[in-house]
């Protein structure tokens, strides 16, 4: 949460006024002001243990420029022109002295520009920017620890979008209403746990009689509320956890619960929502709605940061903590002990934040497996911007192990081998425990398991995401050919098509992942799909389900497998204890690099636990490095 050179000033604001208590924290009181005056206001510290009555502000900082002065215990301050905005929002209005009269054309315009906010004459408020030092180190990290308490603990909570570009009355009017019309619908979907809606598409959909008569320009400026930057900063996923979140655009509100579920059941009705990009910016608001209750630091890791940034790439990290461990008394877990300390390199966090997730109990009633939060290393291999992060990440290559995701290139979560169709019914050998080695170099993950096997063969037809159309099945055909040229394990056509049909979709499943059993594709729909392409709904179900940016392998042993598009022959493909998948390794020395997850059709089940039952293989320890 640093905002560099936020405040153009010393340390004199603060000097004063030094935290004593374990709890203390500073507040803000604005002082009442007409319109065109400077803002002046004053900082006090207080104990939050004794629940001090303040209310928390939500914002981006966007821009620094041009900065807005304003006047902070005597002192000309210099803050983002966002938080100068919102600073002015919340001013109260300045009483005339008495005996004189308000001066009501210039009353009218100062109260129109301010937000509602209870019937105190002066603003209480606490604003990460000037009520944390942030020029002090330690402060900063002591005070993010806590961040979500300050949230949870304040009156309420104002969510400050910025100033109002003539798109927040129309907005605002079609979210209450499609939110009404959700909450009449609760035998639909059930807005009262965390959960993504299943969309279920439906041709003879009527809308209600007040969203069918919306025209295209309310429904534009909706999605540009939800375009703003303030759902992509990753702060705000535990600022919204509290129960009373007004958002503000200009001099317009809406409660946030409104906001939660109009994008929860839009995104269920395909009807509305008809590009790619609605879907997403409809995505990201409601993944904060699933979270506000607590969620486990691995799941957001995995689905948050991916959409959302930080000015100081640590935040990717500390911003999730509070609402990791609401989530974890909730369950009665154990809290992870791992804090927010600024004095550490960004990478020192990451790999912390992965050593302390790999020794931590599963989550319980998540899918997620603790192993996967290595798989997100690879994640920017999948990014049509793959290049372009490629060559920052080789730039890091001596700080960043290949253990490590770039949580702060905020690159896609990959989907590599079906985690959201089959994984959650796959068991490698995820029932045993993730065994560490002794810790001797920081950038080195010492991990139990065997190596299975080694790549052999390596067709690449699937790694480009855009195959011309009508291509597919011709590239299927060659990659159908090579595996006959290659002599595989599989016996006759038909085995071999059952194979083929299950690699190239990574096992997944033709249902959603709500089916109580994966029902995988087959040699029948692979036959059908080289018969007629994509024309018929087998066909084009089945193309669908192709793992494109992909490499299709074949293993010393003469097995399939799928697996990263970096994959070279050579690669060992190896078990990691407690996990579900099979991982990719490269040796390099004596140790090894991860390169990233991968399918190996016949063996996602446990079945190559055997060969370690019979002495096949042997354990061993992986450094990666």
């Amino acid at each position: 949460m640093a905002l560099p050179n936020s405040i153009k000033s010393t340390d004199p604001i603060y000097s004063k006024l030094l935290l004593p208590e374990p709890k203390s924290i500073r507040l803000l009181t604005i002082l009442p002001s007409e319109a065109g005056d400077i803002i002046k206001c004053q900082l006090e510290v207080v104990n939050l243990d004794e629940t001090p009555k303040y209310t928390a502000l939500s914002y981006v900082w966007g821009p620094r420029n041009p900065p807005t002065k304003i006047i902070c215990n005597t002192q000309v301050v210099e803050v983002y022109p966002n938080l100068g905005s919102a600073l002015r929002r919340l001013s109260p209005l300045k009483s005339p002295p008495p005996g004189r009269f308000f001066n009501i054309k210039k009353a009218l315009a100062s109260i129109k520009r301010r937000i509602v906010h209870g019937d105190s004459h002066h603003t209480r408020i606490w604003i990460d920017a000037l009520c944390i030092n942030q020029n002090d180190l330690d402060e900063r990290s002591k005070q993010v620890s806590f961040m979500k308490e300050i949230y949870s603990k304040a009156a309420n909570v104002i969510a400050w979008l910025g100033e109002d570009e003539g798109y927040a009355s129309d907005a605002i009017n079609l979210i209450n209403k499609v939110a009404d019309v959700a909450m009449g619908e609760k035998d639909y979907l059930d807005y009262s746990s965390p959960g993504r809606p299943e969309v279920r598409y439906d041709p003879d959909y009527t809308p209600p009689d007040n969203l069918s008569v919306v025209n295209d320009a309310s429904w534009d400026c909706l999605f540009k509320f939800y375009e703003n930057q303030w759902f992509h900063r990753v702060w705000v996923v535990q600022e919204v956890a509290h129960d009373n979140v007004l958002m503000v655009v200009g001099s317009h509100k809406v409660n946030y619960t409104a906001v939660g579920i109009s994008s929860y059941w839009l995104i269920s009705r395909p009807y509305f929502v008809n590009t790619a990009e609605r879907v997403v910016l409809l995505s990201t608001a409601n993944l904060l709605r699933e979270v506000r209750s607590g969620a486990p630091l691995s799941t957001m890791l995995l689905y948050i940061t991916t959409r959302m940034e930080a000015t100081d790439p640590r935040d990717q990290i500390y911003a999730l903590l509070g609402l990791d461990f609401m989530w974890r008394d909730r369950f009665g877990i154990p809290r992870i002990s791992f804090y927010p300390d600024y004095k550490k390199a960004v990478a020192e966090v990451y790999r912390n934040t992965v050593r302390c997730l790999l020794t931590s109990p599963k989550s319980p009633g998540t899918r997620v497996n603790n192993l996967e939060i290595i798989l997100s290393a690879e994640s920017s291999l999948l990014r049509e911007d793959y290049y372009k992060a490629k060559q920052s990440m080789l730039e890091d290559e001596n700080e960043f192990s290949s253990w490590t995701p770039r949580w702060d290139q905020c690159l896609s979560y990959s989907d590599v081998i079906g985690i959201n169709t089959c994984a959650q019914h796959w068991n490698l050998c995820s029932d045993l425990p993730v065994t560490l080695g002794e810790i001797r170099d920081e950038r080195v993950l010492p991990i139990r398991g065997f190596e299975f096997t080694e790549v052999a063969f390596l067709n690449r037809e699937f790694v480009f995401p855009d195959p011309p159309p009508g291509s597919e099945d011709t590239f299927v055909r060659r990659t159908l050919a090579d595996c006959v040229d290659r002599n595989t394990k599989y016996v006759g056509d038909n085995e071999l098509k059952q194979a083929l049909a299950c690699t190239l979709t990574a096992g997944s499943s033709k249902y959603t992942s709500k089916q109580a059993e994966c029902n995988h594709f087959g040699r029948e729909d692979l036959d059908e799909y080289l018969a007629h392409g994509s024309q018929t709904p087998t066909g084009k179900n089945f193309q669908r389900s192709i793992r494109v940016w992909r490499t299709l392998f074949i293993t010393t042993d003469r097995s399939m497998g799928l697996g990263s598009r970096e994959i070279q022959v050579g690669d060992k493909i190896c078990v990691l204890f407690g996990g579900n998948t099979f991982f990719i390794l490269r040796q390099a020395g004596r140790a090894y690099r991860l390169i990233g997850a991968c399918y190996v059709y016949g063996f996602m089940n446990g079945e190559v636990m055997e060969k370690l039952k019979s002495g096949e293989v042997k354990e061993q320890f992986f450094d990666l490095q």
